[in-house]
């Protein structure tokens, strides 16, 4: 597993179009494979000026990172980079190496799904680890609902229709994120992830750079995702890097930007680090 050694406080600077400020800098120091060192996770504080919402280089402990304003709440959005996607990867796997491996044994002991008992457990173990949010009571319903399908040959062939018609099982609420994490999980390559921490990276990334025009509901509708995501790869050249391999990097960067949205009720506005 990653070591995540204590947060670290830095003093800092701040620097943007006509503005500058000094300011506390945050970051998660991680120790990768190799005894590699890397800084992650980024927040400030103390800021010594009211700056205007925009986009700032952070610079402290001789380490430069992009640090975004938007509706006067600040948050750490890295320009993404083949390298920094593959860093922040490191970190995921190092992180979720137990449920990785857990559930591609589990992928690999039922890769079909067309027995019940099967399919059963699998949605259950995915459900759990990958925190799908699917009710208790509604478990075993959508797991019929997808043997029911015949999913596999689709799912097979990466066809996105395969999200959709796991999602719409009668008589439950739409499970679009299950059904983006199910297919994702048997077609990695295929198929992104729609969950809340891809929906706020896309989002905030979207503020900050404009790298492509959506509104925030387009973010619900799952072709229109995978549209968005691929317009994302292409606007920083990440189009080497896979569908799966987005999804860690954004799963990194977005659960940094919920947290600490959650962590705001507990702070003044004036040093709360996301929207």
């Amino acid at each position: 597993m990653a070591s995540l050694e204590e947060r670290l406080r830095f003093a800092g600077t701040l620097h943007g179009e006509g503005h500058d400020a000094t300011c506390s800098v945050w970051a998660t120091k991680v120790t990768l494979p190799r005894n590699v060192s890397a800084y992650t996770d980024y927040s400030i504080d103390d800021v010594s000026e009211d700056l205007p919402d925009g986009n700032y280089s952070a610079t402290a402990n001789g380490e430069t990172t992009t640090i975004a304003r938007q509706k006067g709440f600040w948050l750490w959005l890295p320009h993404p980079t083949v390298e920094l996607v593959q860093k922040e990867r490191e970190i995921f796997r190092q992180e979720a190496w137990l449920s990785t491996e857990a559930l591609d044994q589990l992928r690999a002991q039922f890769p079909r799904n067309t027995d019940i008992r099967q399919v059963l457990l699998k949605v259950l173990v995915l459900n759990k680890l990958y925190s799908a949010r699917v009710n208790d009571n509604d478990v075993e319903p959508l797991a019929c609902h997808i043997v029911g399908l015949g999913i596999d040959p689709i799912l097979d062939k990466g066809e996105l229709e395969a999200v959709s018609r796991i999602a719409a099982c009668p008589n439950l609420k739409e499970y679009l994120s299950f059904a983006s994490k199910f297919c994702s999980w048997h077609n990695p390559t295929a198929y992104p992830i729609y969950d809340g921490n891809v929906r706020a990276c896309l989002w905030s990334y979207k503020i900050k750079d404009g790298f492509t025009k959506f509104r925030k509901d387009d973010l619900w509708y799952y072709m229109r995702l995978v549209d968005i995501i691929i317009k994302f790869r292409k606007h920083y050249e990440l189009e080497s890097l896979t569908f799966i391999q987005l999804d860690e990097f954004m799963y990194r960067i977005g659960g940094q930007i919920l947290k600490a949205r959650k962590d705001q009720n507990n702070r003044s506005p004036a040093i709360s680090t996301i929207t």
